[in-house]
């Protein structure tokens, strides 16, 4: 006969996953969440955001505010809680397995989540978080890599070839990873974690941001720029001075060699709404690439600026003045300031 988890079993579930405290009230558990260790970037719960809907008659589900988008029913607790931790929660997995009308005894090398139905609810969209530190460790700064050859490798790729001061790789925090031969660019909240990396294979132009599939942990929910609206360079700029956006990584980086180093990209020639309410400042150079795309992107994002950020001053750059598609292409400071001084204040 198949029965529901009623809230002793709860506060029981709750304990196998390692979870001391708890407080019930109303149909509601609150508590620590148990999946912090792996998912939080502090890797606790100091404010508790983990809570699960009793369902006496029905089927009853979790959310944890800072880790989950969505409320799921517990034996996807459980099953996540397994794949992190390594351990089988056998008291958890019983009930939780009971409630999906499931056999006991329960398996994690058996994958279930096809087993059953899972359970959705709307829910609160999740905001902004920072990547967890277990994802970070995977793409260590470039002065932290341990293969020093693989590491003097990418530098001189970018100092040589893409003619970018160490200075500036190492101020703007740039990654690797070598197993996957990838430089990897954090993307960051103005004064917050970082939320968003995304990379590009060293020596060629693919690109792409890393997401919970990639790394192996499709269970997990990583923030993009959509919703966190981060920036690469948005931590260590000075926001009351003028701020050069551009579009690439590789680019922003360039220009800041050049003597020109409050700038940040936004990794599209088409912002979310989000990036440019991320804006701290007042004063912009509009400096994206001088194609087509590019141009009309940056019409685009001045009249995003323009909305979110009323009063502001905006200043459209076209590299093209000087015969370039990008801050990339620049050969010296020259060429920079004869782009500003041709720049059109919108």
């Amino acid at each position: 006969m198949k029965f529901y988890v009623r809230q002793s079993e709860i506060v029981r579930l709750l304990s196998d996953l390692g979870v001391s405290s708890v407080n019930v009230r109303d149909g509601w558990v609150s508590s620590c969440c148990p999946l912090a260790k792996y998912t939080h970037v502090s890797g606790s719960d100091k404010h508790p955001s983990f809570g699960i809907s009793i369902n006496d008659d029905g089927t009853s589900v979790w959310k944890c505010f800072t880790c989950s988008n969505d409320s799921r029913n517990l034996i996807n607790l459980v099953e996540t809680y397994a794949h992190l931790s390594g351990r089988k929660p056998l008291i958890a997995g019983r009930l939780a397995l009971n409630e999906a009308d499931q056999a006991p005894p329960w398996d994690v090398s058996e994958p279930i989540l096809s087993a059953y139905k899972d359970v959705w609810s709307s829910s609160v969209k999740k905001p902004e978080v920072a990547l967890p530190y277990e994802i970070l460790s995977l793409f260590p700064l470039l002065n932290d890599v341990k293969d020093e050859d693989y590491a003097t490798d990418i530098i001189d790729y970018l100092t040589d070839e893409r003619m970018i001061s160490l200075d500036q790789i190492f101020r703007y925090k740039v990654r690797a990873s070598k197993a996957d031969d990838l430089i990897v660019f954090p993307f960051t909240v103005p004064h917050r974690e970082i939320s968003v990396l995304r990379v590009r294979k060293s020596r060629t132009k693919s690109l792409f941001t890393i997401n919970p599939e990639y790394v192996g942990q499709p269970w997990l929910r990583f923030p993009n720029l959509s919703e966190s609206g981060a920036i690469f360079g948005a931590d260590i700029i000075d926001w009351s001075k003028p701020v050069f956006i551009v579009e690439g990584e590789l680019d922003a980086l360039r220009l800041a060699s050049l003597g020109n180093d409050n700038v940040v990209a936004i990794g599209t020639n088409t912002p979310t709404d989000m990036q440019i309410k991320n804006l701290c400042g007042f004063h912009f150079f509009v400096g994206l690439d001088s194609d087509k795309a590019g141009k009309e992107g940056a019409q685009k994002t001045i009249g995003k600026i323009r909305k979110f950020i009323p009063g502001s001053i905006v200043v459209n750059l076209d590299w093209g003045v000087v015969n370039c598609k990008d801050p990339g292409d620049l050969l010296n400071c020259e060429q920079v300031e004869r782009v500003v001084s041709a720049g059109r204040v919108i």
